[in-house]
Order: C-alpha cells, then structure tokens, then sequence
C-alpha cells in the first residue's frame, strides 16, 4: 500500500490519466470521480514523499525549545499564510512544530500543483542554510518522473537556498530512461548550478579483497580466493559484488 496526498500522485502521472479523469474523459477513477478504500491491515506501507521530510522534521524537534522557537519563527516567515496547512498535506507532523493548521483553500489541479511546488521550496530553503547545510540522497534517479525532476530544478538554481546539496546515483546503462534527468543536468549547467559526476568503474580485485578482508578480518592473502571468486562471478560490478556475498553468508 503506496499511501501518498493526492496532489503528489497528480503530480507525478507521466500519462495524464488524473487530469483526463478530472475532464471526464474517464470515468470512475480512484481518488476523483470514485472513492478510495484504504486497505484493511496492508502487509507493506510506504507513505510516499513523508518519510525523508519527516526525518527532518523529527530533527527539529530534539532541538532546545529556544532553537525550536526560532524555527518556528523561520518557518511561519518562509512558509506565509497558507504555506503551513499546504505542507502539513504532505507532512502531518511539521505541525507539532508550527501549530495545527486548517485546511488550505482549495484551487483547481494545476494551481495547487504550483501552490506545493511555491511551499516547498520554501520550506526546503527555511531548512537548509550554511549554518544548517541539508544534505538529500536520491537513488535510481534514471526511473526518476518529470514532476520530481521539475520539483529538483528550482531547488538547485533558485538562488535563495544555499545550504542544499543533493546527491544523486543513476545507471548510464539506461539511456532512455535517463533522458530526463540527461535534461535536467542540462538545464543546470546552462543556469550556472555546479555539477559533479562521478563515475563508478568496476571494483579491481584488490579492491574486493580488501573489502573482503575488512569484512572478515582476514589477512589480503588468506582473502584472496574469495576476491577471484567474487571477480569471477560478477566482474567487479559492486551491487552484484554485495549481493553474492549476501548469498554466501
């Protein structure tokens, strides 16, 4: 069960189906013209979007009630009038550090889509600041939708945020899946965002040995029939390297 606010899954649908749904082109679909039935004791939950954010927000409130104050202070300044109830949305507990929040006013799909996209980055740049640098970690970005991506794009070259550093992994072996975010680079580098790419070549056998060998405290020649091993059965590729030792273990 994928539990995420509907205008985040508004935002992120590549085909369209939700703004179509809202024109009547469809007709009873989930969430707009039919109602949702959230399932009953799901084995899995993943709340979409709440989970990094609410890491954050968890942060804040172990500071000191002083310092809790004055990211109070920031955030009501950064966020507005209606900024807080449009975050507390998406993350339910930025309120035991705002207040509770009511309801914001409603807007048409692509107004509140804009709405969200103005709110947080706001709420991104009250965050990360040189006194308090944000550090964000985004995996399998190749697979990563255009919302996301248009969602990254002001938080890099806005200007306004500069204690944000995002670090990104992706595989080169999916071009076209990759085309986005080959645009979104694109698109920084035209707009001055400095970029660093690095990339991960295959491990050398002595490199897996001396990952073996740390692993199990063994001595670089007593590791070194595992490390061929290892060469042989994945050719250095390190994903496959971690999971056949998983195997083995």
């Amino acid at each position: 069960f994928v539990d995420t606010p509907l205008a985040i899954c508004e935002a992120r649908d590549a085909k369209g189906l939700y703004r179509k749904a809202r024109d009547g082109q469809i007709k009873n679909f989930t969430g707009i013209s039919s109602p949702y039935e959230t399932p009953i004791g799901p084995e899995v939950s993943i709340e979409g979007w709440r989970d990094p954010a609410d890491v954050l927000v968890q942060r804040l409130l172990t500071e000191d009630e002083s310092t809790l104050d004055a990211w109070r202070r920031d955030l009501a300044r950064s966020l507005g009038a209606s900024g807080g109830s449009v975050l507390a949305e998406v993350i339910p507990d930025i309120a035991y550090v705002i207040g509770p929040q009511p309801p914001p006013p409603p807007l048409a799909p692509a107004e509140s889509l804009n709405r969200f996209r103005r709110v947080f980055q706001a709420f991104v740049a009250a965050a990360a600041r040189p006194e308090h640098p944000l550090v964000v970690f985004l995996d399998d970005l190749q697979w990563a939708d255009a919302a996301t991506l248009k969602l990254l794009a002001p938080l890099l070259a806005g200007g306004e945020i500069r204690g944000l550093l995002i670090v990104g992994a992706c595989r080169d072996n999916e071009p076209d899946a990759a085309q986005g975010l080959a645009g979104l680079a694109a698109q920084l580098a035209a707009d001055g965002v400095p970029l660093r790419q690095v990339a991960l070549p295959p491990l050398r056998l002595a490199d897996i040995g001396a990952l073996i060998g740390d692993a199990l405290r063994a001595q670089p020649a007593d590791a070194e029939p595992l490390a061929k091993l290892c060469m042989e059965k994945t050719g250095g590729n390190p994903f496959f390297v971690g999971q056949f030792l998983m195997e083995l273990y």
